[in-house]
């Protein structure tokens, strides 16, 4: 285990807080009476692994201390969207996140960073002893999930650590300055390290991580091949297409913006690093590989959620639907993640045991502006707590599927979350039995519109987004998109994500590889006046390049080089 136990010591560059920084964490992944080379060899136990890996994007304090809380997998969901702008709160006195929305650095960006690595390291430790080239057949789906929940974090930690011009000149200089321009995390594969190497592992640049999680995905999708899985929370051959739609889209994006990455990306082609080619040459060639993949997600037999399944006070999307790709899984009270650092303790504002509960009121809301947008014939709208019958508890009972007694729903405040909804509202550990989507199927039919725009052309893409609005959301089917331009169509289809999928953590990356605006200071806002921040429009907001302090970096990792601290840069306005 001490190969273990020494990358642990070094990757972990982002343990920056408090005690956390100061020691090693052991851990003893698998277990202390199995070699990795056993638990590999022994399909059954490759199982139980990949189990683990699966169980472990719901663990909370997952990066050793009981005195910081991440969340894990839907924790990171909630912060991503708190960095947009349609995600306030009603009392910022116990907003766990509230430094994160005011654009304040308090080393939250470390705690991905150790997140997604221990994740990679988890596989790793698996991979390494596996021939990918000959795998048995009883192991190879468990060994398609270890590479797909690789890639999968890779992508994560590509996506926010690379960083992108914000328009501040302080930033933006002195990210060219360092050096960091096209630069993302390092690479760690599935082999030994020495300490040397690990403590001078520069950040890759994206044309060779690229064709890094390029690689993972294409051999996760081989292994996976017919493969049934038995719960929700692992992987198969659909999910592999939904992260080759994402990663597709982005690539897409980004060479469609800039034909110098593009050439940048080209030369990289033929590398001898053992990763596969892209095998593209124009963003066009993105834009359609976007579109198949996501059309086969599609084609697999998922459904949309249904407007029951939304608003089922049980089960709204706190248990899987046909809609669901890929999430999480939790069917006992010993798998909740923790009665106060959770992803439902944060959202659900039935909970009495919550943030929302009792004294905290801290309630998480839809922005007022993005809820004026939603017409009644959109029964989406429902989701939140309209101002009209707000702290009205006898109104709230009559228009909303509620469970509480009037007597507590009247603290419930206006725009107040409806749509994270916990299955028992008894006791915190029967509560927080909470599954959360990842990915769901709608995600892939608005990703092959926003193809489609560039494939097909406006006409395709205004009738494929009209067709899922009208179909599966629309009363009336009154819905039209009337755009004429990209940008007009752009901020169409923007709507619709993000009120569908509003607290899921999707759209972040969509303002990231889009250089969307975020503006929190419409009239009428309702976010807290001083989280009212307005990022410069044509870049990305600066709070969205996730930052690791210089400190942990020249002690764990003389080879990275951190990003521009943004704190203070932007101030609310």
């Amino acid at each position: 285990m001490k190969h273990i136990i020494a990358k642990y010591c070094i990757l972990s560059l982002s343990l920056t807080m408090g005690a956390v920084f100061t020691g090693c964490i052991e851990e003893t992944f698998p277990s202390q009476s199995a070699t990795s080379e056993q638990v590999a060899a022994d399909p059954k136990s490759l199982e139980s692994i990949v189990n683990s890996i699966a169980h472990y994007t719901i663990e909370t304090a997952t990066y050793g201390s009981r005195d910081y809380k991440d969340g894990a997998l839907p924790g990171y969901m909630f912060a991503r969207d708190v960095m947009c702008e349609d995600f306030p709160v009603s009392d910022t006195d116990w907003d766990w996140f509230g430094s994160l929305a005011r654009a304040v650095n308090d080393d939250w960006g470390a705690l991905p960073y150790y997140y997604f690595y221990t994740l990679v390291d988890k596989a790793n430790d698996m991979l390494k002893q596996t021939d990918l080239d000959n795998v048995p057949e009883e192991s190879r789906a468990m060994v398609g999930n270890l590479l797909g929940y690789r890639a999968m974090s890779y992508f994560e930690l590509a996506r926010m650590y690379e960083f992108q011009p914000t328009g501040f000149a302080q930033l933006d200089n002195q990210a060219a300055s360092d050096g960091i321009m096209g630069l993302t995390v390092p690479i760690v594969e599935a082999r030994d390290y020495s300490v040397a190497e690990l403590v001078a592992n520069p950040r890759a640049p994206f044309q060779k991580m690229y064709r890094f999680i390029w690689s993972d995905l294409c051999r996760a999708e081989e292994l996976l091949e017919g493969y049934q899985r038995p719960k929700v929370s692992l992987m198969d051959e659909n999910v592999i297409h939904g992260f080759k739609a994402r990663f597709w889209l982005e690539l897409a994006s980004r060479f469609d913006r800039s034909p110098e990455d593009l050439s940048v990306q080209l030369r990289e082609e033929g590398a001898a690093d053992g990763y596969r080619d892209l095998g593209v040459s124009t963003a066009l060639e993105c834009y359609q590989n976007a579109e198949a993949e996501a059309s086969k997600v599609i084609a697999g037999g998922f459904t949309p959620v249904t407007e029951e399944e939304w608003t089922d006070p049980d089960a709204g999307f706190c248990k899987p639907t046909p809609a669901w790709v890929w999430g999480s899984y939790i069917t006992t009270t010993e798998e909740n993640p923790g009665r106060w650092y959770s992803f439902n303790a944060w959202t659900s504002t039935e909970a009495a045991w919550g943030w929302t509960g009792t004294d905290y009121n801290c309630f998480r809301c839809i922005s007022s502006y993005l809820y004026s947008t939603i017409p009644d014939a959109d029964w989406r709208k429902k989701s939140w707590i309209d101002p009209e019958f707000a702290n009205d508890g006898e109104k709230i009972a009559e228009h909303y599927r509620i469970r509480q007694p009037a007597s507590y729903t009247s603290r419930y405040p206006a725009y107040a979350n409806l749509k994270f909804r916990v299955p028992d509202l008894s006791s915190y550990s029967m509560g927080l039995t909470c599954c959360t989507p990842f990915m769901r199927v709608e995600e892939m039919i608005l990703l092959r519109a926003e193809a489609l725009y560039h494939t097909q052309g406006l006409a395709a893409a205004k009738s494929a987004l009209e067709d899922f609005v009208n179909t599966y959301r629309y009363t009336d089917g009154s819905y039209e998109c009337t755009a004429s331009t990209y940008d007009n169509f752009i901020k169409a289809l923007m709507n619709q994500r993000r009120i569908e999928f509003w607290g899921e953590g999707i759209v972040y990356y969509d303002y990231k590889r889009l250089r969307l605006q975020v503006n929190r200071t419409p009239v009428g806002t309702n976010y807290p006046e001083n989280y009212r921040l307005v990022s410069i429009a044509g870049y990305v907001a600066p709070w969205m390049n996730a930052y690791i302090s210089e400190y942990a970096v020249s002690m764990k990792n003389s080879g990275f080089k951190g990003n521009p601290n943004f704190s203070g840069i932007v101030t609310p306005q």
